[in-house]
């Protein structure tokens, strides 16, 4: 029997809706393009793929991804949210599609990735980051064999692509996670919002991951000790069957009472105190505040406050923080080539003198053990050995309290 092709997304130029037409039947998707039509054209797909036992044939790069990603948006879930994963993988597949999205699945070959893998060289992008993205291109081509969409042999060819070695590629080398000076974090007070100040003083208290913090609540912290206990409703170790327990010292106290109120479910750094500030101060003038804000800082939204406040303390070059605006003056044979140079020297700039979230729980780390050991320290940040984790869970719980009792 023939092999059956995999029905396309199409566009539907009178509606400008999605279409795929799945035996003789059209099923109109949404606006083309938009993410929504293309979930549904893969739920649509898998569906038509279990009905049949057939392997489909002239299946195309962008088809499979589209299929690849409506599983992801499946298994990358936690608590029923979406996880951070979903979107690097969304990312290296928009570089693949961009090299290669009308190729078919079964002609791709391990120079192809190659060139997938040139082109982030080429971005400027670090080793890690590359190496990382490849992976996940191999992993979605992995479930395309194991879903009967990928000949085998086309997934043997991609794991024999090496991954990027130190100093022995063009990639740029990934830059150190380093401990932020205490004076750069006080430097950009002025350029934060009192929630978004309130999350960096609480991460640089109790060593939290930023996620962590962004999620904190009342209702999960216990307040009856004399060092409190903040029990995330979900962190990053939690498939593992791994416990997390963040300890809140006296100075953790003070951040948190700032930002306490009678509903225990509120979280605590929310970006609707920043809104009924900014309205507080601008009201005078008249100025009306726009656009609905979510219940809680997301890790992008947090990481692009601490950048801003970043560029404006400590002197990011007006072209660089405002692109766009620097293109009017450029005309439109060199905009491309300029807009190009300007975000080489913004990302540059940005390595240089900005910090980020993560930074401030390496801060935490690098005083905690300068004055209790690196068992103190790993315990407080929640790193756990898998052959000790066990036996010392209650020792290094009580060894976490002395820690944050003291620099808390």
């Amino acid at each position: 029997m023939p092999k059956r092709s995999v029905p396309r997304y199409c566009l539907h130029r009178p509606s400008g809706q999605a279409r795929v037409r799945i035996d003789g039947k059209d099923h109109y998707l949404g606006l083309y393009g938009s993410p929504k039509s293309k979930a549904e054209y893969g739920k649509l797909i898998a569906g038509w793929q279990a009905k049949t036992n057939e392997a489909p044939k002239n299946l195309l790069i962008r088809d499979l991804a589209y299929l690849y990603l409506e599983h992801c948006g499946r298994h990358y879930r936690k608590n029923g949210a979406p996880t951070t994963e979903l979107q690097p993988i969304r990312d290296a597949l928009k570089r693949l599609l961009r090299l290669y999205v009308d190729e078919r699945v079964a002609d791709f070959q391990p120079r192809m990735l190659k060139q997938v893998r040139q082109a982030m060289i080429e971005e400027g992008l670090a080793r890690s980051t590359i190496n990382g993205g490849i992976g996940r291109i191999r992993r979605m081509f992995k479930w395309g064999v194991g879903e009967d969409l990928v000949p085998a042999s086309v997934l043997v060819g991609l794991q024999a692509v090496r991954d990027l070695e130190r100093g022995r590629s063009d990639a740029r080398e990934p830059d150190p996670v380093r401990p932020v000076p205490i004076e750069r974090v006080d430097a950009i007070k002025p350029y934060v919002s009192r929630p978004v100040w309130g999350l960096i003083q609480f991460q640089l208290t109790t060593g939290a991951r930023p996620g962590e913090a962004l999620i904190a609540r009342g209702c999960d912290i216990n307040v009856s000790g004399h060092v409190w206990e903040f029990t995330p409703m979900t962190h990053k170790t939690e498939h593992h069957g791994k416990e997390r327990v963040i300890f809140i010292g006296p100075r953790g106290k003070e951040v948190v009472r700032q930002f306490l109120s009678t509903d225990l479910h509120r979280y605590l750094f929310c970006p609707h105190d920043a809104i009924t500030d900014l309205v507080a101060r601008a009201y005078r003038r008249g100025a009306r505040i726009r656009g609905d804000v979510g219940d809680r800082y997301t890790l992008h939204s947090y990481a692009a406050a601490i950048r801003r406040g970043c560029e404006l303390a400590f002197g990011m070059p007006d072209e660089l923080r405002n692109i766009n605006k620097a293109l009017t003056k450029v005309s439109a044979a060199k905009k491309q080539v300029t807009r190009e140079r300007l975000l080489r020297a913004a990302s540059e700039w940005r390595r240089e003198n900005c910090w980020s979230a993560n930074q401030l729980r390496h801060t935490f780390a690098t005083q905690a053990r300068r004055q209790f050991g690196i068992e103190a320290a790993r315990v407080t940040l929640g790193h756990a050995s898998a052959v000790t984790s066990e036996i010392y869970a209650e020792r290094d719980f009580e060894a976490a309290r002395k820690v944050v009792a003291q620099i808390g």
